[in-house]
């Protein structure tokens, strides 16, 4: 994936995280406003539970957003070590095996399972 698409993917959930936020606070606010006005008059006033409501929900949107911005973070990540690797496959092929050889022991596991992990997920 190219970089700039991570970039703009991240830039993009972050801003819309800082959005939710600020619509929290304001149902918040609405909300602690209401609650003195219940305090003061006995009842709560119109729309009380449905600021309430829509409060829960725009929590809900805000983390549903916060873990897409994780999922980015983790595909961005995958992309640069793949790309590392790819980049030292061309410029050192010998010393590149011979480690992928060395972890493959070290972890159980066949050479070719090590040799195109990152570049693999990279790709996906």
């Amino acid at each position: 994936m190219d970089a700039v698409v991570f970039v703009h993917e991240i830039r993009e959930l972050t801003q819309q995280i800082a959005d939710s936020k600020l619509i929290e606070q304001r149902l918040e606010r609405e909300i602690a406003q209401n609650e003195q006005q219940a305090a003061a008059t006995g009842s709560f006033p119109p729309g009380y539970q449905e600021s309430r409501w829509l409060l829960s929900r725009q929590k809900s949107w805000t983390q549903q957003v916060r873990n897409k911005l994780d999922r980015a973070h983790g595909r961005r990540k995958e992309a640069v070590a793949a790309t590392i690797l790819e980049q030292l496959r061309a410029k050192f092929p010998a010393d590149v095996a011979r480690i992928e050889q060395g972890i493959a022991a070290e972890f159980a596991l066949p050479v070719d399972q090590i040799g195109g992990t990152l570049s693999r997920q990279g790709d996906a």
